[in-house]
């Protein structure tokens, strides 16, 4: 039984361990040079978005809200309706189910 355990050990473990070695010294030498592609590349549009981002920012802080509304005769007009909202079942009947 143990010897069954340690085989299979082996055959699991081995490979796994070669495998991560493989991948982690391969892509040791390329890191550096995987950010500098990805930075590189995307900083035009990085910066683009961050000046519409403080565009749209900017147009918010700058909305003007006209209170003059509630002057209106109209809005001085309307009545609140405390009708309570009858309950309902949610959702529908299941048509496929037997009852």
């Amino acid at each position: 039984m143990k010897q069954t355990l340690f085989d299979i050990l082996i055959v699991m473990v081995v490979p796994a361990l070669i495998i991560v070695g493989y991948f982690t010294v391969k892509n040791l030498g390329g890191t550096q040079e995987l950010i500098q592609t990805i930075t590189g590349s995307n900083a035009p549009k990085a910066n683009e978005l961050g000046a519409r981002t403080t565009t749209a920012l900017n147009e918010l802080e700058n909305i003007q809200l006209d209170s003059s509304i509630f002057a209106l005769k109209e809005f001085k007009d309307l009545k609140f309706s405390q009708e309570a909202i009858p309950d309902v079942p949610i959702g529908r009947k299941n048509p496929f189910l037997d009852q």
